[in-house]
């Protein structure tokens, strides 16, 4: 695919990147959600968009030390590299 559509919050690298990108763009998207729904914040964040995309782009959530097992899924989902990305397929 080659379209660029949705929210800001939720888009995978290589969308913002312009490549060509597949369905682990959704996985992404599930890494976000369940980051935002433990977190009560999403993993990238700011007022001006330039910098939201190069925070997605470049940049590395915060985690906290409770829960290692839910860094680690949340880390594997919103893995830069989409072809080393958590997969349900």
């Amino acid at each position: 695919m080659w379209t660029s559509t949705g929210t800001l919050h939720y888009m995978a690298p290589e969308i913002l990147s312009g490549s060509a990108y597949n369905q682990k763009v959704d996985m992404w998207a599930v890494g976000v959600l369940i980051y935002k729904l433990f977190y009560y914040s999403f993993p990238f964040d700011s007022e001006y968009k330039s910098e939201m995309i190069e925070q997605i782009s470049n940049g590395e959530p915060q985690y906290d030390d409770s829960n290692v097992i839910l860094n680690d899924l949340i880390k594997h989902l919103l893995c830069k590299d989409h072809k080393t990305r958590l997969s349900a397929a």
